[in-house]
């Protein structure tokens, strides 16, 4: 009887241990078939998840799953961090962005992403865009030079954008990598980057025989595209009127210039810091005078000249380093010219000059400034326009023949940018 109840006592322990056993073999058997049910790794967010269930789908946080910040929509593929990559991709040409916005969606929705356009373009530094009238062919040759040192190697062709029988056009002005172009009476903004072209309402102001200036820049504030356009009518005692085009409504407006002395002269406009410049002749007593608009209040201003009698002198208005800048030189030392350097101070609206360069001869004027300073002029040779770089620290001088050289030349700012023109 003993042993009997010895073994009845020792069953319920050995099932016990039975039970324990078992108890402890499951967890690791679950953890095993656990692993093995886990789909792979996300390639995008490195989450375990199907790719239906992956937040990248949605544009929402891998962090918090909310949407609304698009910086952390992009999960890196490395151990870089997010705003790494964007300062690197900030600074790659526009044709690798372009190629990169097919990686994955959130690439593509930074892409686009007017803080990162923003970005981009703060980035990149200008280039010189030539324009240049090809006699045989009666059409305009555009090119972009590298705007810090003369190398021809940077020259980049392009092409015309203008489905029209007649390829020849203005350049009306060059802002944040759009172009403005006038082929008459036809208006144009283009993005050669995007290759993206728009072709602009009609004016609201008709002219006849009458004097037509414009104008191109754009808000800083709210980041609108704008085209300022001056009619005058010498017949009428030079009556003038203006209107100007927003991008964003797609519309002109009429300005009120009633108040208003100058009428702008065609061929010396710059921007800068929100303001559009023109040089500008005073109806009543023919005196110059600076004219700029606000793009922001849209508002005419006045500003005087840094000369004493500018009536004597002939005037250029171009940027240096995003500050206004004016040469200013004789008209009757057609052989032997100096040019004054004069630069605005923006605060104030005062004026400084920089220096004094020359004598040259056969120089037409200066047209623009490079990246590190040096003067960019304009000369004629055996009736052709051509360019030369000129440094006022060690006085050299440089020559740049242009591609298909012509009597007119056509010099501005250009930039790169993801800017789109679509509506």
């Amino acid at each position: 009887m003993k042993e009997v109840s010895q073994k009845k006592r020792n069953a319920p322990a050995e099932k016990t241990g039975e039970t324990s056993n078992k108890k402890r073999e499951t967890p690791k058997a679950r953890g095993k078939e656990s692993e093995q049910d886990k789909p792979e790794k996300c390639q995008r967010c490195r989450g375990r998840h199907n790719d239906d269930q992956c937040r990248w789908n949605i544009g929402a946080c891998f962090g918090c799953g909310k949407q609304g910040h698009l910086q952390w929509t992009m999960s890196p593929p490395c151990d870089l961090p997010i705003d790494v990559i964007i300062d690197i991709l900030s600074r790659l040409p526009v044709k690798s962005l372009l190629r990169f916005s097919c990686v994955c969606k959130a690439w593509q929705a930074l892409l686009t992403d007017s803080n990162f356009i923003k970005l981009q373009l703060n980035q990149n530094s200008f280039n010189i865009l030539v324009g240049s009238h090809d006699c045989e062919t009666n059409s305009t040759v555009l090119s972009v030079y590298n705007g810090e040192t003369v190398d021809q190697s940077a020259d980049m062709s392009l092409p015309c954008p203008l489905p029209l029988p007649c390829p020849y056009y203005n350049i009306l002005g060059s802002c944040n990598g759009l172009i403005c172009i006038l082929q008459t009476p036809l208006i144009f903004l283009w993005n050669p980057a995007l290759r993206q072209l728009r072709s602009l309402p009609k004016p609201q102001i008709r002219p006849l025989d009458v004097i037509v200036v414009f104008g191109f820049g754009y808000d800083p504030v709210t980041d609108d595209k704008k085209l300022v356009r001056f009619v005058c009518d010498e017949s009428l005692g030079f009556h003038l009127r203006a209107e100007v085009f927003t991008l964003s409504t797609d519309c002109w407006r009429e300005l009120e210039v009633d108040m208003l002395s100058l009428v702008p002269l065609c061929r010396s406009t710059a921007f800068a810091n929100g303001f559009i410049y023109w040089i500008g002749v005073d109806r009543l007593n023919g005196h110059k005078r600076i004219l700029s608009f606000d793009e922001g209040a849209e508002l005419f201003r006045e500003t005087a000249l840094p000369v004493s009698d500018p009536s004597s002198s002939a005037m250029h208005l171009t940027v240096s380093r995003d500050s206004l800048a004016l040469f200013v030189y004789s008209i009757e030392q057609e052989l032997s010219r100096c040019f004054d350097i004069w630069v605005m101070n923006g605060v104030s609206n005062s004026w400084s000059k920089q220096f004094t360069i020359g004598p040259f001869s056969r120089v037409a004027r200066p047209v623009a400034f490079s990246r590190n300073g040096e003067v960019i002029f304009r000369y004629i040779k055996n009736i052709n326009s051509e360019l030369f770089w000129y440094n006022p620290n060690t006085q050299e001088i440089k020559y740049f023949p242009i591609r298909r050289a012509g009597h007119s030349l056509q010099v501005h700012y250009y930039v790169e940018s993801l800017a789109s023109l679509k509506g």
